[in-house]
């Protein structure tokens, strides 16, 4: 695949709309690969227990469902120490996710371009695309743009429960090792 082309992508349930661009964009599914034992597994298994979980969303959201109580927000223009609330969006897409996973809420991204990398946490979606001109948070037409600096741009790890990725474009650098990948999403079990 080249730099100029797309392809949407989608993880069964849990991953939807998500537009990738990049060399050798795709998703993997580690189920075939052996596992390796983890110390830490019943640790992060009882801190995800512990963790509320996020109302799931059953498509494209409502605009009666973008409200402070079921998200936390995302801008360009928010701050890296706000609250994540429409009034006072966070600067950074992974900092709505971990704020999110904290206190069990969805995550609602402006349009824009955001240059970082994401790591998806269980039951926590993440819906981009949104229209926040003036002040207000309303379903746009466009779609939020991830630049990563490095691949993969989206990790997916230890997701059990309905989670979403929509109105995304994700580009990652083009590979520099002759046969390496440039990797939108890498999902494991």
């Amino acid at each position: 695949m080249t730099s100029k082309s797309s392809s949407a992508l989608a993880f069964a349930a849990l991953l939807a709309n998500l537009a990738c661009v990049g060399t050798g964009c795709g998703a993997s599914d580690s189920a075939s690969e052996p596992a390796t034992a983890d110390p830490t597994a019943p640790a992060r298994e009882n801190a995800a227990a512990d963790a509320p979980k996020a109302p799931p969303v059953g498509g494209t959201p409502s605009a009666s469902e973008l409200t402070d109580e079921l998200g936390v927000f995302v801008s360009t223009g928010g701050a890296p120490n706000a609250e994540g609330t429409r009034a006072r969006p966070l600067a950074s897409i992974q900092a709505g996710i971990d704020l999110a996973k904290r206190v069990g809420k969805r995550v609602y991204v402006c349009s824009g371009t955001f240059k970082e990398t994401l790591t998806l946490a269980d039951s926590i979606s993440v819906i981009g695309g949104l229209d926040c001109a003036a002040g207000e948070w309303r379903i746009g037409t466009s779609r939020t743009r991830i630049e990563s600096p490095s691949s993969p741009a989206v990790r997916a790890a230890d997701i059990t429960s309905a989670t979403r990725l929509e109105g995304f474009e994700i580009t990652t650098p083009n590979a520099t090792q002759p046969s390496a990948s440039s990797i939108g999403l890498f999902a494991t079990r």
